[in-house]
């Protein structure tokens, strides 16, 4: 009986009882005592021995057992080459050793070990999978669906030479050994090589998926292959992946080159090199993550999807990115000697988010409805070569608790222009600029609007201490505006020095618009019903126009001082407020207020010209002109002493020479002074 049962487990073949019935008179039990057993094959371990003294495959005498491997067989081989390989197996596992040419069809897996080497040889299989430690793939080629795990202390990456062509489905699985740091699952190329085929490359989990060059090394990503990541929780590296390759964190010498797809589908993709070129798709999809480090060339378009994000830790030059709605793109200077900067490209797409943790955009062009909202520590970007914006860019700044300001906008670094025919908008009362830098001039373009986005928001232009080096000295910077800025609802801050005017600049619907520096204006400076306009600096030449219940106010609270200088005041009802402000050659017209509430006599230097109602409103404080020097109030125009205060004036310093019209009295030059009741003189000497 045991010997039966034995042959019955050696065998692999089918085995098949025979039936019969007991004899006659034989105990029941004895009829079970050969039972039928199910169908199965036994698999066999298969060892190269080289008994034949050749190095071929095919021939049964260089294997145990003295056949040549079929299905279901184990194979292994160890410290030797084996050429012309052919067949099906189960598996096969080199040691130090070498196959060269020929297919084989894998039932399993196969395992290269250290110096193990498959050349010229192509594996093809319906679900097998690959495993590595230290071994080559030189010159193979993969089919079928293979999977690549990191399982049992594997821990490098296949290296590839003399390329590699893939026409399947590579899935990795990458992983780590606790307490030995990461393992690595994919592919390193060492030297100048071609990831070929119409196949493609699939990171299935989170944990050190790669298909990487070597340092020194380029791989070029062939037009049918793809790459990409498979969902939520799913990551991978391309290009270069420290762990896996020598050369520490250096890749200043690796590189790739993508004819094919780059896809982070769900999942994040880390792109790394210098001098890497894109050709292609590369994008992120359903949520994904792109990540660049290194420098990048685009010829074409690195797409962004609905709520994707792409993350700039490097260069990239040329081409467009594309940003869907929900979509983030942020640019960093990072830890890397490459920083953070988009080069000569386009940023365009439905509304989308920029994002700069002292990122830099150099020559870049932008569109869309796209926000600068601070978020997670960013910052302002930085500016070089010009920006064009034709889109809507919403600022919404912020701060860090106990980290000071944060700012969202951007700071030209040298003499540029903001152009386009694209909209600025402050859209909150937290830190939005659009700066120049030290010593730097920016001009802004006839077609952009730069403005406040309602009430309670507020944002700078020009100079803006925080985040320029220089401190507080804004005297090498200035704004050139051609096109509008607007205090709509909020306040703009400009602040600079030999800045221009030339397009339009004011507030509107309850605005603040306030002035530091100096500022030639060639235009006109209107001040909308109920708004304001502060000049703490010097403007000179053009007109300023107020509406019903609109304020100007000049102040000397810088080294500005507070100065209008050849300016045209104008307007129907409004407010002239000064804090020791200088009208110097100033004309006014229509109704003007001049309120001792917060505010002191205006000072005037070479003459004062009304040809409308000044009226002079003074309580405690003095209202009023002071006129230093010898100088003349001419025009046509009346100036009232309002109130019930003595403290209205119009009056000349000591020693100097007030003159009330031309000296004679023409209709056309002649003012009038009055007052509403009895004691109301005109103060002579100093208030």
């Amino acid at each position: 009986m045991l010997g039966l049962f034995s042959s019955l487990l050696l065998s692999s073949r089918p085995i098949r009882a025979r039936q019969s019935r007991a004899p006659v008179g034989t105990h029941a039990s004895l009829a079970v005592c050969v039972q039928r057993l199910e169908s199965r094959v036994l698999l066999s371990a298969v060892t190269w021995t080289g008994g034949a003294g050749t190095s071929n495959w095919s021939d049964g005498s260089n294997w145990s057992g003295g056949a040549v491997p079929g299905p279901g067989d184990d194979v292994s081989i160890f410290n030797t080459t084996v050429r012309n390989v052919a067949g099906t197996i189960r598996s096969l596992s080199v040691s130090n050793g070498t196959l060269e040419g020929g297919a084989l069809i894998l039932e399993s897996g196969v395992t290269l070990s250290s110096g193990a080497r498959l050349k010229d040889v192509a594996l093809s299989g319906s679900a097998y999978t690959l495993t590595s430690y230290h071994g080559i793939l030189d010159a193979a080629s993969l089919s079928g669906h293979v999977t690549m795990a990191s399982v049992n202390g594997s821990v490098h990456l296949f290296r590839v030479q003399n390329g590699l062509t893939l026409n399947g489905t590579a899935a990795l699985s990458g992983g780590g050994i606790p307490g030995s740091g990461p393992a690595y699952s994919g592919f390193v190329f060492e030297g100048n090589q071609t990831l070929a085929g119409a196949g493609t490359i699939v990171f299935t989990n989170n944990y050190n998926n790669a298909v990487v060059a070597a340092s020194g090394s380029a791989l070029t990503i062939d037009s049918g292959i793809t790459i990409r990541t498979n969902g939520p929780s799913t990551s991978g590296y391309v290009g270069w992946a420290h762990h896996g390759v020598s050369g520490g964190t250096d890749f200043s010498t690796t590189s790739f080159i993508n004819f094919g797809t780059i896809l982070a589908d769900g999942g994040s993709i880390l792109v790394r090199g210098n001098g890497s070129v894109n050709n292609s798709i590369l994008g992120a999809v359903n949520g994904g993550e792109l990540k660049f480090e290194g420098a990048t060339t685009n010829n074409t378009t690195i797409s962004a999807g609905p709520s994707c994000q792409v993350d700039v830790n490097g260069v990239i030059t040329g081409g467009a990115i594309t940003a869907a709605d929900g979509a983030i793109i942020s640019v960093s200077d990072g830890n890397t000697p490459y920083g953070g900067r988009l080069k000569n490209l386009t940023v365009s797409g439905g509304s989308y988010s920029l994002r700069s943790y002292r990122g830099l955009l150099d020559a870049v062009s932008i569109s869309g409805n796209v926000s600068l909202a601070f978020a997670n520590g960013s910052i302002h970007f930085r500016v070089q070569n010009g920006l064009t914006l034709n889109g809507t860019a919403t600022l919404g700044g912020g701060g860090i608790p106990g980290g000071g300001p944060a700012y969202s906008g951007f700071v030209f670094e040298g003499n540029q222009t903001l152009g386009g025919t694209g909209t600025i908008v402050f859209a909150n009362n937290f830190n939005n600029a659009v700066a120049a830098g030290a010593g730097s001039v920016l001009t802004i373009g006839s077609g952009i609007t730069i403005r406040t986005g309602g009430a309670s928001t507020l944002g700078y232009l020009g100079f803006v201490h925080h985040f320029i080096s220089g401190g507080t000295d804004d005297t090498s910077t200035s704004i050139i505006n051609q096109g509008t800025i607007l205090a709509d609802g909020g306040s703009i801050l400009i602040r600079g020095n030999g800045s221009v005017n030339s397009g339009s600049l004011g507030a509107v619907n309850g605005g603040e618009l306030k002035l530091q520096g100096a500022l030639t204006n060639t235009s006109t400076i209107s001040v909308g019903m109920n708004s304001k306009l502060d000049v703490n600096g010097v403007v000179e030449g053009g007109a300023m126009t107020g509406l019903d219940g609109a304020e100007i106010g000049v102040s000397a609270g810088t080294s500005y001082g507070g100065a209008l200088k050849s300016v045209a005041l104008e307007g129907s009802v409004y407010a002239l407020r000064s804090f020791n402000g200088v009208l110097d050659a100033v004309t006014i017209s229509g109704n003007a207020t001049l309120s001792a509430i917060n505010s002191t006599p205006f000072r005037v230097r070479n003459g004062l010209t009304l040809n409308g109602t000044a009226t002079l409103i003074a309580n405690s404080n003095y209202a009023g002109f002071v006129f230093e020097g010898s100088q003349a109030l001419s025009g046509n125009g009346v100036i009232v002493f309002g109130g019930t205060s003595l403290r209205n004036v119009l009056v000349a310093t000591e020693n100097s020479t007030l003159t009330l019209g031309s000296m004679n009295s023409s209709p056309e030059n002649s003012i009038t002074v009055r007052w509403h009741a009895p004691r109301r003189p005109i103060r002579g000497g100093t208030p």
